[in-house]
Formats: C-alpha cells, sequence, structure tokens
C-alpha cells in the first residue's frame, strides 16, 4: 500500500488505522522525551506569554543562562546532538555553550514538528510542501529516538520473527524508514514538476 500519493502540488495522504495509531504513538513518544527534557533544564516555559510576568520572566532568563550539560538519555541525545563530535569532558565549556544557545529552539521545533505531523496523520487529507517537510522531521526524529533506544547500527538486520518486543520495535524502525522513503519520494515528485 502507498501512503503517499502526488497530486499537483500536493500530497495526498492514506494510512491504516493501525498505522496511523503506531506513527501518531511514535509522535507523543518524541514530544514527551523533549518536554521531559525541558523539565529537567529548567526550560519548561517558566515564562508568562504575554511577558507582563516580570518574575516568571526573570526566572526564564536566569534558567537560559545556565549551562547545559548533555543528556543521559541516549533517544535525546540522538535528538539534541551537540555541536561538536567530542561532547564528553575534552570538548569542554564550548560544547555546554553551544548546547546552551542552541537547544531550546531545537527542541522547540521538533516539538512542533511532532504536534503538527500527529494531526497530520490523524486527519488523513493532503498535505503541503509545508506540511510535508515537517511530516519528514517528524518522521525521522522517530526513527532517530528508536533506533538510539535499540542501539541500531548500520549492519542491523530485519527481524524476520517478531518474537520479542525489541523484535517488534526494530520492526516499526525499519517500517518508518520505508515510510520516510515513500515520503521523500512524493516531495522529489513535486519539485520536479515545479
Amino acid at each position: 500500500m502507498r501512503h503517499f500519493t502526488v497530486h499537483g502540488d500536493r500530497i495526498a495522504v492514506s494510512f491504516h488505522d493501525v498505522e496511523r495509531e503506531i506513527l501518531t504513538g511514535f509522535f507523543g513518544q518524541v514530544r514527551a522525551i523533549l518536554h521531559e527534557r525541558a523539565a529537567e533544564t529548567g526550560q519548561s516555559g517558566a515564562y508568562a506569554e504575554s511577558g507582563d510576568d516580570e518574575e516568571a520572566l526573570f526566572a526564564s532568563l536566569e534558567s537560559q543562562s545556565r549551562p547545559l550539560p548533555p543528556p543521559d538519555d541516549p533517544a535525546i541525545a540522538r535528538l539534541l546532538p551537540s555541536g561538536r563530535r567530542d561532547d564528553g569532558p575534552a570538548a569542554g565549556e564550548s560544547a555546554i555553550e553551544f548546547r546552551r544557545l542552541t537547544e531550546s529552539d531545537l527542541r522547540g521545533g521538533k516539538v512542533r514538528d511532532a504536534e503538527r505531523s500527529e494531526a497530520l496523520i490523524e486527519s488523513g487529507g493532503e498535505l503541503d510542501l509545508e506540511d510535508a517537510t515537517a511530516l519528514l522531521r517528524a518522521i525521522n526524529d522517530v526513527r532517530l529516538s528508536l533506533g538510539a533506544r535499540l542501539a541500531v547500527e548500520e549492519d542491523t538486520p530485519y527481524p524476520h520473527k517478531i518474537r520479542t518486543e525489541h523484535d517488534q520495535a526494530l520492526a516499526i524502525y525499519f517500517w518508518t524508514g520505508g515510510v520516510q522513503e515513500e515520503l521523500l519520494e512524493a516531495l522529489l515528485e513535486i519539485d520536479e514538476d515545479v
């Protein structure tokens, strides 16, 4: 079954109920671990949106100025990578400072992509270019977090028999890769027609 079909400059979406449930469930899990990281770092949106609450605004600015060490959870570390490959003690203050300056925006973008994608998959219908790009990023985030939790490597084989929860999660990892590739092909088809 094809999940994405190009119609002019739009992409029609079609998922079975079970597939829709799997995808939206994983978008929710990505959102949840990103919210946990925000709470863990003290950046969970403590300030008032209107900016009228000076105390909350100062608390937010103070939390944003604190050093931000890399996450311990491998899934979060994969979703919110360091600015340097050598994230250990040798990386020094520059990696921590880079993370402090960039992580909140990166995390917020990923949460928005997951929320938007969940709504898009639940509603079905058609995607414009912006929707499809957000969905592509959200599926990639699902794969990054799943791959990190499952310790997937380049030569990890597809499980031909589903005997354990690990096998099931690994099968979902590979399935989302196929969905991601199909969406990318649809996006490229639109690009060629434009």
